[in-house]
């Protein structure tokens, strides 16, 4: 009794900060990507496209189970006598619709008295019998049948425990309206980019299928009286998952106050802003606001339309499998993850705000004696050197990089580490130098992409940083090619003539003439 009134003192505070302050995480200060992340880039676009393609659909399915609902609801009021007939209160029962002789139809609900026949067919006749049966038949057929034909029914975890398996996957990408899927898809982003990187593509998407499906758990003891629909029961998980993993990490929260806009505009301040705060700050909140939501619509008996239940269940599985990933070590060991990004890029991240950027190179440097193949480590040591001004030693350690994804046929990493070697130099002094052959890997590449512009750019600066290279002929004549492709007669033009200063060999020079000839036909 005593613990009673502060749960609800509490909850009143949560009420208060959400009412007041609307906080949403956008990101978080681990931005700095290593690699593309993929998998939750597909789980978004795939979450978009599916709400894109069912949102009109729903809204017409909607329409008409409203629409039988209340037809249904209007002839039961109607005809409370006619209900007293134990047949017919089995019918509503069968359907789902009646629990303890509570009659439950899309919030709806009316208490009926216990079946008494007889009394039934003193109230009714039979003739009206037969035409109410008839009546009450079909609409009860016609609110089924909305119900069996709603997106929602039919992929979202069925209400009243008539679920099916493969719905526990189906409901995770469905959502009810815009704000649903863009509120889940900020906050999924704003988390997953980052553990995605930490725990490599494959263990990811494992976790977060795996997650998702363990969050519906608490949906599945205690039914909900509707359809359950959404992501965020997985994304809950993996805002667990990145309490145990990346707790420093600080994140970008988000908030706007619509009820104290006035306020804050007499008083000259914004609205709405941004305040960085600790995982392990923000994230127990969440957890913590939607344990108290549940337990408090859970003393009213009363819904608030949220699965508060499925975000508790989602949040403690997410913490499951990540302290399971820490402490038994799995990372390293059987699924090869890039243990060392908690380890080592935390730690950069830490010196580095205060500005220890030589001590971080020792401490990634020893930490590369003993795992020499880490890319993780690797990359944080390149932008060590890369606030150190230390540029040739950032060029080499990219260099490796690249030459390494290469290796393993990842030219979309290589890419993006060429990218990232590129931007760590100065504008004024942006001169690389990586094995000829990887760099015309990265050009061609390019060109195949159909990035023409952009390879010619890179064709062009690959014949400027190499001269003496055999392969920088080949680099003028196909970045030439390249950027006329793109419209780039300028560059064209001077990658063509720079080609017939080099002594072309009779396999280019026709190619080059010809390329010449078609600048100077376009001035």
């Amino acid at each position: 009794m005593g613990l009673t009134p502060l749960l609800y003192a509490c909850t009143l505070i949560v009420f208060i900060i959400q009412a007041l302050f609307s906080p949403l995480p956008l990101g978080n200060d681990r931005a700095q990507l290593k690699r593309v992340p993929i998998v939750t880039i597909a789980i978004i676009l795939i979450n978009v496209a599916i709400f894109a393609v069912t949102g009109q659909a729903t809204e017409l399915q909607d329409r008409k189970l409203s629409e039988s609902a209340l037809e249904l609801i209007s002839f039961c009021q109607h005809n409370t006598s006619f209900l007293l007939f134990e047949n017919e209160q089995k019918k509503l029962s069968d359907a789902g619709l009646l629990q303890d002789h509570n009659l439950k139809v899309l919030g709806y609900s009316h208490q009926l008295n216990a079946p008494d026949n007889d009394d039934a067919e003193r109230s009714v006749s039979g003739t009206s019998k037969e035409l109410l049966d008839n009546q009450f038949d079909t609409l009860l057929t016609t609110f089924k049948q909305a119900k069996e034909n709603h997106v929602f029914y039919h992929y979202g975890i069925a209400p009243e425990g008539h679920w099916k398996p493969y719905q526990l996957l189906t409901s995770m990408f469905l959502h009810g309206d815009l704000g649903h899927v863009a509120g889940n898809m900020i906050v999924f982003g704003a988390l997953a980019i980052a553990l995605e990187a930490l725990w490599g593509r494959t263990i990811f998407l494992a976790f977060y299928i795996l997650v998702g499906l363990c969050a519906c758990i608490p949906g599945l003891i205690v039914p909900f009286s509707g359809p359950m629909i959404g992501a965020s029961g997985a994304i809950s998980g993996v805002m667990g998952a990145f309490l145990v993993s990346l707790h420093k990490t600080k994140l970008k929260i988000g908030w706007i106050s619509l009820p104290l806009f006035w306020i804050f505009i007499a008083f000259k301040k914004k609205p709405f802003g941004i305040v960085r705060l600790p995982a392990y700050v923000f994230l127990p909140y969440f957890f913590t606001s939607q344990l108290l939501l549940w337990w408090f619509f859970k003393q009213l008996k009363a819904t608030s339309g949220v699965a508060h239940s499925v975000h508790v269940g989602g949040f403690f599985f997410g913490v499951f499998f990540a302290v399971i990933l820490e402490y038994v070590n799995l990372k390293t060991n059987f699924f090869d993850l890039k243990y060392s990004e908690s380890l080592v890029s935390a730690e950069f991240q830490e010196l580095s705000d205060i500005g220890q950027f030589a001590l971080a190179e020792q401490r990634i440097g020893a930490f590369l004696q003993r795992h020499p193949d880490d890319l993780e480590a690797q990359a944080s040591l390149a932008e060590v050197y890369q606030k150190l001004g230390k540029y040739g030693q950032m060029n080499d350690v990219y260099s490796g990089i690249i030459r390494r994804h290469l290796a393993e046929g990842n030219k979309q990493d290589a890419l993006y580490a060429y990218d990232q070697l590129l931007s760590g130099f100065p504008d004024n002094q942006i001169r690389p130098r990586i094995q000829p052959n990887d760099w015309m890997t990265i050009c061609d590449y390019l060109q195949k992409q159909g990035m023409g512009r952009e390879a010619g750019v890179e064709y062009e600066r690959m014949a400027d940083c190499l001269p003496d290279s055999p392969l920088a002929l080949r680099a003028c004549v196909q970045g030439g090619e390249a950027a006329l492709a793109a419209g780039d007669r300028d560059r064209a033009r001077r990658l063509f003539q720079r080609a017939l200063t080099v002594n072309p060999n009779p396999a280019h020079e026709p190619r080059i003439r010809r390329g010449i000839e078609r600048c100077d036909a376009h001035p």
